[in-house]
């Protein structure tokens, strides 16, 4: 008898952790839209330009460095 209690214990337990918990799905997606001034189109995200990055800027001299600081 305490065999098959054992036995039924360990089965029901097997299944609580096997279950899938249940999500809520919804026909429309959770985004947030942005609408831009002077624009009629509402979009999920904004275009920007390009961004060039150059490597670091080597002088010659401490004199030419600030020459081109002053610019």
């Amino acid at each position: 008898m305490k065999k098959a209690f054992i036995i039924l214990i360990l089965f029901f337990c097997r299944d609580v952790q096997a279950q899938i918990p249940e999500t809520k799905t919804d026909s429309v997606p959770n985004e947030e839209y942005i609408l831009l001034e002077g624009d009629s189109i509402y979009r999920t995200s904004i275009n920007l330009d390009d961004v060039y990055i150059f490597g670091r800027l080597k002088f010659k001299s401490r004199k030419e460095k600030l020459r081109y600081y002053i610019l």
